[in-house]
């Protein structure tokens, strides 16, 4: 804990200290979070980037419930005639990778100046903003031990992605992106509007289109930023919020006001692993009911989380019994970063290429690498998550904040996929329920229910450290229950924040990431 005027959290320690860095000079906590995110596309551009999607939450010190900036990129106008030549090609899905995975609108760099017209911020110019991460992204920055495990893993792949290999360079234990070190300096001087509609999007939509992208310059300009209303649990702490549909914010609220309902008795003992677990399956069965884009459900998401219907679903939890367990998994590769400033103002964003450089076409002129959110759509015309111009895929971003009754405020968040969700009601749940300390309640022991890949098994995967007896105990009553090491990036890579009634401040970064919380 710290009496700090102000921290950022974030995933990488060069995006900490580049945003800690914005808040000693007077910036505000979206601020400081603009300029580590832009560090995040310069030192991990496997996880982050321009090309990418975001969502954010914003309070000031006094908000009754977070505002939603809702930055996800929609369908392209070819979206349509794509579906028809995939589903003629006996395709299932939408291929993850390549220039047909490149169908829906980066939303980032608009996250960025919603978020940033929410607060009024303005203390400091984008130059300031991204200056840390111009110099990184053209001078080079040592390849981290995460990206290069990334790097390597995916080189004979990487090598057939258009326009990569000229964009990331590469050179012993450097990396350098001179095209984004460019593109952000036009940022800068041009306003961020100019991503979408300006020299660097019509640069952008030239590169789409030599890769074969259907990904056009009308999809470019045609995107926004949304404020949207969040999603409430209201528990015996206090009230959590997280971002409504298209994200999956609904599965960490159910998971959470689940769990609440259970009332198991102490941590780390069996009925708060198999409460958790029995949890996440009660919450990401409605997930994978209803969550598509808001316009194409069937349900209101709200109504998930209202008293009578976490009350009906908490009692088809058996206590010493685990529920069957065939959902398929989605891949996540994401940064969460997290700031309060001088003024109690708190900022979070999760942003995300989707899959590990996402679709893999990357636009040499700008240096952007593409999402490949698209891959979240169905190809079966009568399903709601179909595939269509101008709907929003699925998404696995789920950011939340907790106002408690005590007068604490809380932020957090976790990259992982499915684990995003699963990874932040268990660390809540240490925190809060059992009011273990931040630290530890990130850094104990945390499992990953269900595939990590279309391959892997379909199990619980549980890092080192729970007791054995318990694991016995767990895999008696059904559980397939699977050891891996820890700390494991499985379970998601997460951050927190937290501001007291009196203005001290902590954060928590987690293990599992290469991150820190670096004070104003």
């Amino acid at each position: 804990m710290t009496a700090s005027p102000g921290l950022v959290v974030a995933p990488h320690a060069r995006a900490s200290e580049a945003g800690a860095a914005i808040l000693r000079e007077g910036g505000t906590a979206v601020e400081a979070l603009v300029a580590a995110s832009a560090v995040c596309a310069a030192v991990w551009p496997h996880m982050t980037g321009l090309g990418g999607d975001g969502v954010w939450l914003l309070a000031g010190p006094d908000d009754a419930a977070p505002a939603v900036v809702e930055s996800i990129g929609r369908a392209g106008e070819q979206a349509g005639a794509l579906a028809e030549i995939l589903r003629a090609e006996g395709l299932t899905e939408v291929p993850a990778r390549g220039p047909r995975a490149a169908l829906t609108a980066p939303g980032t760099v608009a996250g960025w100046a919603r978020a940033l017209r929410h607060e009024d911020a303005g203390r400091l110019p984008l130059s300031r903003l991204f200056a840390e991460a111009v110099d990184l992204a053209r001078d080079g920055v040592a390849v981290s031990p995460h990206l290069a495990e990334v790097l390597d893993r995916l080189e004979s792949e990487a090598a057939s992605w258009p326009g990569f290999a000229q964009t990331v360079e590469r050179t012993g234990g450097t990396l350098r992106q001179p095209a984004l070190a460019a593109t952000l300096e036009r940022l800068a001087e041009a306003g961020l509007a100019d991503f979408y509609s300006g020299e660097t999007a019509r640069a952008l939509a030239s590169d789409l289109a030599v890769a074969d992208c259907p990904l056009t310059g009308a999809d470019l300009s045609s995107h926004a930023a949304r404020m949207v209303g969040a999603l409430a649990l209201r528990s015996r702490i206090g009230s959590v919020y997280a971002p409504p549909p298209p994200t999956q914010g609904l599965t960490a609220l159910m998971m959470l006001g689940l769990f609440d309902r259970l009332q198991a008795p102490e941590p780390d003992g069996f009925d708060h692993w198999h409460g958790l677990i029995e949890a996440a399956k009660q919450a990401v069965l409605v997930r994978e009911a209803v969550l598509a884009d808001p316009d194409t459900m069937s349900a209101d998401a709200a109504s998930f989380l209202g008293a009578t219907d976490l009350a009906m679903r908490a009692s088809d939890i058996v206590p010493n019994l685990a529920l069957g367990w065939p959902v398929d998994a989605a891949p996540g590769d994401t940064v969460f970063l997290a700031a309060i400033d001088d003024a109690g103002r708190m900022a979070c964003t999760l942003q995300s290429l989707y899959a590990e450089f996402g679709s893999g076409v990357v636009s040499p002129q700008t240096g952007v690498i593409l999402h490949n959110r698209a891959a979240a759509f169905a190809l079966d015309a009568g399903s709601p998550r179909a595939v269509a111009p101008g709907r929003l895929p699925p998404h696995t971003l789920s950011p939340v904040m907790a106002v408690l009754k005590d007068g604490r405020r809380m932020m957090a968040g976790a990259a992982g996929g499915d684990a995003q969700p699963q990874a932040v009601a268990q660390i809540l749940a240490r925190h809060l329920t059992y009011r273990q300390p931040l630290d530890e309640a990130m850094a104990a022991p945390r499992f990953r229910l269900g595939k990590d890949g279309p391959e892997d098994a379909d199990d619980v995967k549980l890092e080192n450290g729970a007791d054995p007896r318990v694991v016995e105990a767990l895999r008696a009553a059904g559980h397939a229950v699977r050891m891996i090491a820890a700390p494991n990036a499985l379970t998601g890579q997460a951050g927190a924040v937290v501001r007291h009634p009196d203005g001290r401040t902590e954060g928590a970064a987690d293990p599992r990431a290469e991150g820190s919380v670096a004070e104003a």
